[in-house]
């Protein structure tokens, strides 16, 4: 009975010692994860200052009208780095929301009734709030898994081609300048 049994232990040992020295090793190269977004995108997460990283120039240029002004909205009560931009009394109104979950924001807007589409002429995934009557309400740029610009220009007395059209602009600037996909 000894016979077996102490093979058997020396077995039980070189086992554990193996299974223990294969842990310890780390990977040689770790495999890309979307927790891990690229350097452009955290470029983009870093930012806390949307005014900053959308120039009241290049939303004017978008929007084929004149901005008077920008104006940073973060504050206390709305912590996500955003920006008002002015034309005249009216605003355009940019959030980058880079903690939220857009399903709650989707299930939101589901729940006052809202329709909820994707546009395909936008060229990013998106998802474009319709009111009841059939208008833009809002517009949401999906950037990663855990970030997403807002988009509202309910004010603006925009036609759907031009709400559509601007959020196609911001799109190819995000694509351009931070190598969102």
């Amino acid at each position: 009975m000894k016979k077996i049994i102490i093979p058997f232990l020396i077995g039980a040992v070189i086992v554990v010692g193996v299974v223990v020295i294969l842990k310890s090793k780390k990977p040689i190269s770790p495999k890309p994860s979307l927790e891990q977004p690229s350097t452009q995108i955290n470029k983009l997460q870093g930012a806390v200052n949307v005014c900053d990283a959308f120039p009241k120039e290049k939303i004017g240029e978008f929007l084929g009208k004149e901005i008077t002004k920008s104006e940073v909205a973060t504050n206390e009560i709305n912590p996500e780095p955003s920006c008002y931009y002015y034309l005249g009394t009216k605003t355009v109104y940019l959030e980058l929301n880079q903690k939220g979950n857009i399903n709650e924001q989707i299930n939101g807007w589901k729940a006052l009734n809202s329709t909820i589409k994707e546009e395909t002429k936008i060229p990013l995934k998106n998802f474009v709030v319709y009111t009841q009557e059939g208008k833009v309400r809002r517009i949401y740029l999906i950037i990663d898994e855990k970030t997403f610009l807002t988009i509202d220009t309910w004010g603006l007395g925009l036609s759907e081609d031009e709400e559509i059209s601007f959020a196609s602009k911001l799109a190819n600037y995000l694509k351009s300048e931070f190598g969102v996909k």
